[in-house]
């Protein structure tokens, strides 16, 4: 998951949901110029292109950066702490339940940095094997 991934994640997601004020989700991204950074994690089109405008990668050159500021914006919230893995694995379980096609679940995939939605689904959507075989057997007579 980029940096940018999970912020935007976050972002759009927190203010679809008209469950925080945005105030609250900004401060909980480490915010100050609220104006300012509601454009840099804004969600649109750019040369035909759904994605995030205005947030320049720079910041975010190695990992240390993003687990910081996720450290940080957990804290802030009064929340305990989690790695960003952790989270991201949170952010896929909600996103198996709620997006019902394929390309619904693809797009979230890429939202969240996966330019491949396999990357997403090996590493965050473990099936044991028990489970393996509850399904095959329950598959197509």
């Amino acid at each position: 998951m980029t940096a940018l991934g999970f912020r935007a994640t976050f972002s759009t997601l927190a203010n679809e949901s008209n469950l925080w004020h945005p105030d609250a989700i900004e401060r909980a991204l480490a915010h100050v110029e609220s104006n300012q950074v509601r454009r840099a994690h804004e969600m649109g089109q750019a040369g035909g292109v759904f994605c995030v405008i205005g947030l320049k990668r720079d910041t975010y050159r190695n990992a240390k950066a993003i687990r910081q500021l996720i450290k940080s914006a957990f804290i802030a919230a009064g929340l305990p702490t989690f790695t960003p893995h952790a989270f991201r694995k949170t952010l896929v379980k909600w996103a198996e339940r709620h997006y019902p096609t394929l390309e619904c679940f693809k797009a979230f995939s890429q939202n969240i940095g996966h330019s491949n939605v396999v990357t997403t689904v090996s590493a965050y959507m473990p099936v044991s094997v028990e489970r393996q075989g509850e399904l095959i057997k329950s598959g197509p007579k």
